[in-house]
């Protein structure tokens, strides 16, 4: 589905709706809405971050892992690309310190965002931090040695500790969140 607001686009798989609404319809936990409102508060920041860097915003993807916003990365210089990469989780990490005393499960949550999209891996958005950041020193080719390598050593144990609560506690999110950081990589570096 395809959409405009102002000069914005926004595009929104059905895949990605599909699998959003089935989530809230069988989610009996409650947890849904504080998770799609972590969602919104970390895309949140990726938007202050690139209008404090007054960047303008072409389009939104929503996609079933996520949202991806769309600005002209090659007139931002690495520092700047790498600041936006960061916004998302910084929002989260205010958010989790506001309603750590409040609201502890949306503070955990978010939280969880912070740390899970600070992760050096592939096109996470620590991973493209990461990327940016080193970008703005050495050659490309250097990069894509050091990130692939990076992604790799945190997510070893990262899976494995994905596995042992897949295993303990039958939780197909952890499985899943797993399968994705794996198939974000392989697509990332085009390993086949």
């Amino acid at each position: 589905m395809k959409f405009k607001l102002g000069k914005i686009d926004f595009f929104i798989s059905f895949l990605s709706l599909t699998i959003y609404f089935t989530a809230a319809f069988f989610d009996r936990s409650g947890l849904f809405p504080l998770y799609i409102a972590a969602l919104f508060i970390h895309e949140s920041g990726h938007l202050a971050a690139l209008l404090f860097k007054k960047e303008k915003l072409r389009s939104v993807k929503i996609m079933t892992f996520g949202v991806e916003l769309a600005y002209n990365k090659t007139s931002c210089t690495y520092l700047k690309n790498a600041l936006i990469c960061l916004g998302g989780p910084a929002f989260n990490i205010i958010c989790f310190g506001i309603f750590y005393r409040i609201n502890n499960v949306f503070a955990l949550i978010n939280l969880i965002f912070a740390l899970y999209n600070l992760l050096p891996v592939g096109s996470v958005d620590g991973g493209m931090a990461l990327e940016n950041l080193l970008l703005s020193r050495i050659s490309p080719d250097k990069v894509k040695i050091i990130c692939g390598f990076v992604s790799v050593v945190f997510l070893i144990p990262f899976l494995t500790l994905l596995l042992f609560i897949c295993i303990r506690e039958l939780n197909i999110t952890a499985a899943v969140l797993g399968i994705y950081l794996v198939w974000n990589l392989l697509k990332k570096y085009e390993i086949s």
